[in-house]
């Protein structure tokens, strides 16, 4: 069960772009072909990788707001990660996934003598592990802290979140503190800026609770607010359980596409489960 190998279980063939095209090119690949990550390259030569991570770092550009490139016209050589981090096709799967890890990464491409083969990922390993018959739950391996953000909280803070809590997902709470959506950097990477920005030009009214007195709630209005984690969550939560099987917890992951899920159990929200929890158990397994 844990002796397979990356070419067992790899995705092929490769999606690459070359490191002058555009960000917007390199989105729009990424949802044509529903990948997370391209291969990047100058000529024939693979240069770095760029991902949907990637892309969502890139609204955390340090110049001053008005001198800021959009995203959509930002070259990939400017977002993408220059260390080209690969592994061979007959390597352990245990081996690729330690990787990952040490390295923060979700993906590797797989290579051969200077050939690209393919890629594997986090979701190729969790598909594997969904597959397997192990007597592990998900209270063995999930996060406990789960890193939130206000429904109202602007995009750049939501990124901030992620990157500070060295997370891909955030849960969205709402005012009385329940979660009512969750946001991946796949959201914010993805995210049709033109589309929101021309929906909400000139701002858009919100209601937030202030406080009050002897139990009565005051409410006040905010125009011209940013885009904010509203805008782009994805309001249906899909949650596991902290006493189910891991295996299960990985299929209903494979299944919905996600890469991450909250856990709950009777008292309510307990923590988060994710691709990288997952793959932890190749290698105390393997």
């Amino acid at each position: 069960m844990y002796d397979k190998k990356v070419e067992d279980v790899m995705s092929a063939p490769v999606f690459v772009i070359s490191s002058n095209e555009l960000l917007s090119r390199a989105r729009n690949l990424m949802l044509k072909h529903r990948v997370s990550r391209l291969v990047v390259v100058e000529g024939e030569d693979p240069v770095g990788v760029i991902t949907k991570t990637d892309i969502s770092r890139a609204f955390l550009q340090p110049e001053p707001a008005w001198r800021r490139r959009p995203i959509d016209k930002m070259p990939v050589k400017h977002a993408m990660s220059k260390r080209l981090i690969t592994v061979h096709p007959n390597s352990r799967l245990a081996e690729a996934a330690d990787l990952m890890l040490e390295n923060d990464i979700s993906g590797l491409p797989v290579v051969e003598n200077d050939g690209l083969l393919g890629v594997i990922t986090m979701t190729d390993l969790v598909r594997h592990i969904s597959t397997l018959n192990i007597d592990i739950e998900v209270s063995d391996v999930m996060e406990d802290f789960v890193p939130t953000v206000h429904r109202h909280h602007s995009m750049q803070h939501v990124v901030e979140c992620m990157e500070e809590n060295s997370t891909d997902r955030v849960v969205v709470l709402e005012d009385s503190g329940s979660p009512v959506g969750i946001i991946t950097n796949s959201n914010v990477a993805m995210v049709e800026l033109d589309v929101l920005l021309n929906k909400f030009e000139g701002g858009k009214e919100i209601t937030t609770k202030m406080g009050a007195r002897e139990g009565e709630s005051r409410y006040r209005y905010v125009k011209n607010l940013p885009i904010v984690a509203e805008d782009i969550m994805t309001p249906t939560l899909i949650f596991t359980r902290a006493d189910e099987q891991l295996n299960e917890a990985a299929a209903s992951m494979i299944e919905h596409e996600i890469r991450g899920m909250p856990v709950v159990d009777d008292k309510g929200l307990v923590g988060l489960l994710t691709e990288r929890n997952i793959i932890t158990v190749l290698i105390k397994e393997g």
